[in-house]
């Protein structure tokens, strides 16, 4: 019973950095994958063709959940009633406001 409980809180825990940094895991099994295959060089054709699928599949899956976050943060909390341009000088006063913040140590 106890180690139920633990697999569900480590699964809750990797599933939560799968959603919040999705480019980075596809990013790391893909490296690991092609490093394996660079040093076990006896791996079959047949397996590789999959592998090489799966990660085209978890790149596309990673860009379309990227580009939602993206949107989300855009869109989500903009105010409806400011024009574009408006919101485009804000965030350049940001950035300016930003760039004057000393953080070297």
């Amino acid at each position: 019973m106890m180690y139920n409980r633990t697999m569900k809180k480590y699964w809750a825990i990797v599933s939560f950095y799968f959603e919040k940094y999705p480019a980075r895991v596809t990013g790391y099994l893909s490296a690991i994958s092609l490093n394996g295959i660079k040093y076990w060089q006896t791996i079959p054709m047949g397996i590789l063709i999959p592998i090489a699928m799966l990660f085209i599949g978890m790149g596309e899956g990673a860009q379309r959940l990227e580009d939602r976050k993206t949107i989300d943060a855009l869109y989500k909390d903009n105010d409806p009633k400011k024009k574009d341009y408006e919101e485009i000088e804000e965030m350049v006063k940001l950035k300016h406001k930003h760039r004057d913040i000393d953080i070297s140590v």
